[in-house]
């Protein structure tokens, strides 16, 4: 599975990048495609949700609904400096050159950021998450992703009055994290 996801990634992220993109012109704020024809489904990045002082569920719900909307500026900021962070980066800059190349009208670049959007945001189509455990500052929690992705516990930090998802790689198909007690590979 997750070697099937990387070539998909990687395929998805061939087409959308293979004819190259051009940087003049507008630019597209991650909202619908810019041509208007409704192929790009997510609707566009919305940054007020930040995290807050609220419970660990509530952030919870709040990172994956930010996923499910592609906004992923409120993901990252959801997230502490753990790797799940970079993914997510990584998942933005892949899902922003998709954008802006159907915006700039790139032959071939609708049926990329659809295949793009398969890839990155399905799985989180019927995500739910559950915090299981909380004691103090330190929460765990469970995120549970539609097709054959598997469960995926974490950690979740008050810093600062403020939680935080200490984000596994493995929870965005990159990585893999040894279960508790074992040791690093």
């Amino acid at each position: 599975m997750k070697a099937t996801f990387l070539m998909a990634m990687a395929a998805a992220t061939g087409l959308a990048l293979s004819s190259g993109c051009n940087n003049e012109g507008g630019s597209n704020d991650g909202g619908e495609a810019a041509n208007g024809n409704g192929a790009m489904t997510a609707p566009a990045g919305n940054s007020s949700t930040t995290a807050v002082a609220g419970s660990p569920q509530e952030v919870l719900n709040d990172f994956i609904q930010s996923i499910q909307a592609a906004d992923f500026d409120t993901a990252i900021e959801l997230c502490d400096e753990s790797l799940g962070k970079q993914e997510l980066a990584k998942m933005k800059n892949t899902w922003d050159k998709a954008q802006q190349n159907v915006a700039d009208g790139v032959p071939n670049a609708e049926m990329a950021a659809n295949m793009v959007r398969s890839i990155l945001l399905s799985p989180w189509d019927d995500a739910a998450g559950e915090v299981t455990q909380q004691e103090g500052d330190v929460a765990q929690a469970t995120i549970t992703r539609g097709g054959d992705a598997e469960p995926v516990t974490f950690t979740m930090n008050r810093i600062d009055g403020k939680w935080l998802i200490v984000a596994p790689a493995e929870l965005f198909g990159g990585g893999t994290m040894p279960a508790p007690g074992s040791p690093p590979n």
